[in-house]
């Protein structure tokens, strides 16, 4: 019995001692499951966000998509009233820059709209647009700037077209070859109609010299005065051009090189009566004879007749004789390069790019109309 007593008092002497650390112990699993719980809210809470947040995102996403759709559907029927627009608007352009160019056209050449020679003039020049790769109001205004140069109302058409053609076939500015021509016509009293021989001639010297068939027409514009005071044929003025563009470095060059040499040949008695004979033969005769002198007092007596500036050119001239009399050779026969811009011009106009515009003014004059 004692014993009994003894075991029972010390259990709970071990149990007083160990309560205050089971207490402990239980506080803390507690306050464990306290925090777990709180925790495992936290968690689910978070859940509950993604979940709206992916939500969200998806209802944006589609959203987007909505506004998408309708903003392009809405610039699709802009763009198709654009487009309807345009196609309206098209023919309206067309036909009033066309009408614009011929009201120019009317006023250079003094004519009134609606006259039978101004509707003529017109269906020209729409004529003229399905054969030739430039525009009709192009061609307009080829037909103003030649009678502002003063081409008769009846050779405009003929100048407009040899226009176009040197434009082409010699790879100029339409304006540029048209004042060209006009310049050239009025300066050595050739009439348009017999313009075209002098342009075979500078088409078939381009095509077998070192000479550039702009650089040429450049070169004639500039001499076609002093060409005409001693009575150069128009291919002899066009062969002379040649020579003189391959033995200088500019058509400025050329040309005034050639001018100062006809004037001081024309102050020479010998030399102008050879002049008034054939002029193309004169220079011949004269580079020959200065070739044979000899080189020791050739300059001297070159810078003697002909001064220095006018010197310096025939000094080169002279010793090119060969060059001069190959040059002059391509032109001495007419029958030769009739035609030769006509063919050159031909040639450019089957180019892709050509047919483009030909087909191009082929639509315009549908708008026009």
């Amino acid at each position: 019995k004692h014993m009994a007593n003894f075991s029972i008092s010390y259990i709970y002497q071990i149990k007083d001692k160990m309560s205050p650390t089971l207490k402990g112990i239980t506080r803390e699993v507690k306050r464990q499951n306290e925090s777990l719980t709180a925790s495992q809210r936290i968690w689910t809470k978070l859940v509950t966000l993604e979940a709206k947040f992916r939500r969200g995102i998806k209802r944006s996403r589609q959203e987007t998509a909505r506004l998408k759709d309708d903003l392009r559907n809405s610039i699709g029927g802009l763009m198709g009233a654009g487009a309807t627009l345009a196609t309206i608007a098209f023919p309206i352009k067309k036909a009033m820059e066309f009408e614009s160019a011929m009201a120019g056209v009317a006023k250079a050449a003094n004519l009134d709209k609606g006259t039978t020679q101004f509707d003529a003039m017109q269906e020209s020049i729409r004529a003229m647009s399905k054969e030739i790769p430039m525009t009709a109001v192009e061609l307009a205004t080829m037909f103003e700037s030649g009678a502002r140069l003063g081409i008769s109302s009846d050779d405009l058409p003929g100048f407009a077209k040899l226009t176009a053609k040197t434009a082409v076939a010699f790879d100029m500015m339409a304006e540029t070859a048209g004042d060209s021509l006009a310049s050239i016509s009025a300066k050595m009293g050739i009439p348009i109609a017999s313009m075209e021989s002098m342009m075979d001639a500078v088409n078939t010297l381009e095509n077998n010299t070192a000479s550039k068939g702009s650089q040429m027409i450049d070169i004639i514009g500039r001499i076609s005065g002093t060409a005409k005071s001693i009575e150069l044929s128009p291919e002899q003025t066009a062969g002379l051009a040649s020579f003189a563009n391959q033995i200088t470095v500019s058509p400025e060059l050329a040309a005034s090189g050639l001018n100062m040499m006809f004037n001081r040949m024309q102050k020479i008695p010998a030399l102008q009566k050879q002049l008034l004979e054939s002029p193309e033969k004169a220079v011949h005769n004269m580079l020959k004879s200065l070739s044979k002198v000899d080189k020791a007092s050739r300059a001297g007596l070159i810078r003697k007749i002909f001064g220095d500036e006018a010197g310096r050119f025939v000094t080169q001239a002279v010793g090119s004789v060969e060059l001069y009399e190959k040059t002059l050779g391509f032109v001495a026969d007419k029958t030769k390069f009739a035609g030769s811009m006509t063919k050159e011009f031909e040639t450019q106009v089957q180019t892709a790019s050509a047919q483009v515009q030909i087909a191009e003014n082929g639509l315009n004059d549908v708008a026009i109309s």
